[in-house]
């Protein structure tokens, strides 16, 4: 696996990403800069010129804390039509997760995502870290 903590899975109807990270934030971030990949949003901004955003989110389990996290971002990129960036990203158990996204007005996606789904989503921690594999709808 590539460096980036993703890549691009094959996916007979969809996309998918296999994402890893050290700890549960580095997992969660990687599955953010993942998306933006799939996304094509390109280059990140050298200094935001919006007020950053802050996410605070609580789930009953980790799989639906990353489904609601990917869909926060790709509802950022619908109402606004550009694509975030994450500064920030910490996960802690029970799960929840608290970010800071500033906006990218210069960068635009190039593909259109509709949701991240709960198909074969299981999120599990091994020697290396953890590990997930996500599907999204294109």
């Amino acid at each position: 696996m590539r460096s980036t903590g993703y890549h691009e899975l094959d996916h007979p109807a969809d996309v998918a990403l296999h994402v890893r990270g050290s700890d549960l934030s580095s997992l969660f971030l990687n599955a953010s800069r993942g998306l933006l990949h799939l996304l094509r949003c390109g280059r990140e901004p050298s200094s935001p010129d919006r007020p950053p955003i802050e996410i605070a989110l609580g789930a009953d389990d980790l799989e639906t804390l990353m489904v609601d996290w990917l869909g926060e971002l790709l509802y950022l990129v619908e109402r606004h039509g550009c694509c975030p960036t994450v500064e920030h990203v910490e996960v802690s158990v029970p799960p929840r997760l608290d970010a800071i996204v500033h906006l990218c007005p210069e960068c635009s996606p190039r593909r259109e995502l509709k949701a991240a789904t709960y198909a074969g989503l299981t999120i599990t921690r091994g020697e290396a870290g953890f590990e997930a594999e996500i599907v999204l709808d294109a």
